[in-house]
């Protein structure tokens, strides 16, 4: 449905009830495949902060397993330079899970959820990069 809207030229900087637009919602749900899809059609016009969402608490504590593509490994042409920089912004948010809930419990639970994390946001993070339109050329093993 998304798709057959945009292709109508749909609008996409209109906001809901709380002030978000479509792509906005579509991060905050981490729905890869909306995402990229707004973003093709879209042009990758809209950048998103991660205060869009709310607590910056809870981006502080994604922060440490944030994924960082090595140079290189996604195919990206000098001209999509800004476009790669939006991409890893979005799949960082879609991929890496807040770890608020582990670290209010305890210490041990945000420990353990950072090592599940460095064995499984890579491939998720390299998938999430193909849908957006970036093919994985070096290092690619998931």
């Amino acid at each position: 449905i998304l798709e057959y809207i945009l292709s109508h030229n749909a609008n996409t900087a209109l906001k809901d009830k709380n002030g978000w637009t479509v792509l906005e919602n579509s991060l905050y749900y981490k729905n890869i495949d909306m995402v990229a899809l707004i973003r093709k059609k879209t042009d990758w016009k809209q950048n998103i902060s991660p205060s869009t969402f709310g607590d910056a608490f809870d981006e502080a504590l994604r922060s440490p397993s944030c994924y960082k593509p090595a140079n290189g490994m996604f195919d990206v042409s000098s001209d999509k330079e800004h476009v790669y920089k939006i991409a890893i912004d979005d799949c960082n948010h879609i991929v890496v899970p807040s770890r608020r809930g582990l670290l209010l419990t305890t210490g041990v639970g945000y420990v353990a959820g950072l090592a599940i994390d460095a064995v499984t946001v890579k491939e998720k993070f390299i998938n999430c990069m193909e849908k957006m339109g970036f093919k994985c050329i070096n290092n690619c093993s998931k």
